[in-house]
């Protein structure tokens, strides 16, 4: 077992200890507490001195398969303009820049992100939450295609999200935009998923406007 010794610890679900312990076996946080807990044999001490000790961060909402186009979208007038100017950059794109989701995983760990919940209209974030050492739920977005194709579409997304294995520490959910007859595909589609919840926005917008479809973890 490892003794981490901090000046702060902050559990969030109690009080804050001046000065605290976390005490780490393996993978696993075992206890948490007062600096003057009885010590195990064989315990290694880590003092971390002037330092505030806290559970991961959770950061909700990220597309990491869009971390190549860091810096390339400028500010616009309006949310919808400034996405339409995304969704250019990304079609010239082509794909997914590998190293970028990679860098982009690692700056959120070094910033102490431990959980993300990641929105892609592919799974090219997948393989890389896989092996960094960090838990994911991923969100499978579907945009801009006809109405008469959701059938096709919002199929096809269901089936890629199906086939794909998930861990402990990798989940799959799926967020698909819908319109109209859309929406009823994705209803008959709903037996195929372990579906908790399912949400409709309003058909009237025009504007990659999208609803959920999020599997129980």
């Amino acid at each position: 077992m490892i003794r981490y010794k901090a000046d702060w610890v902050i559990p969030i679900a109690s009080p804050m200890l001046q000065p605290g312990r976390v005490d780490v076996d393996g993978d696993l946080v075992v206890g948490v507490g007062g600096v003057h807990a009885w010590e195990p044999s064989g315990t290694e001490v880590v003092e971390l001195g002037s330092t505030a000790v806290l559970p991961a961060l959770v950061n909700a909402h990220t597309h990491l398969e869009l971390s190549g186009l860091r810096g390339s979208v400028p500010p616009a007038s309006s949310m919808p303009v400034w996405v339409n100017h995304l969704l250019s950059r990304r079609t010239k794109a082509e794909s997914s820049d590998t190293a970028e989701i990679e860098q982009a995983i690692a700056e959120a760990r070094a910033s102490g992100t431990g959980l993300f919940g990641d929105i892609g209209n592919t799974l090219a974030a997948m393989p890389l939450l896989e092996t960094s050492g960090v838990a994911a739920r991923l969100f499978c977005e579907v945009l801009a295609f006809p109405d008469d194709e959701a059938a096709s579409v919002v199929g096809a997304a269901v089936e890629e999200i199906c086939a794909v294995g998930q861990t402990n520490q990798l989940r799959i959910g799926g967020t698909f935009t819908i319109f109209g007859r859309s929406s009823r595909v994705c209803g008959a589609r709903r037996g195929n998923t372990d579906d908790s919840f399912w949400t409709a926005l309003n058909p009237s917008s025009r504007v990659a406007s999208r609803a959920a479809v999020l599997t129980n973890g």
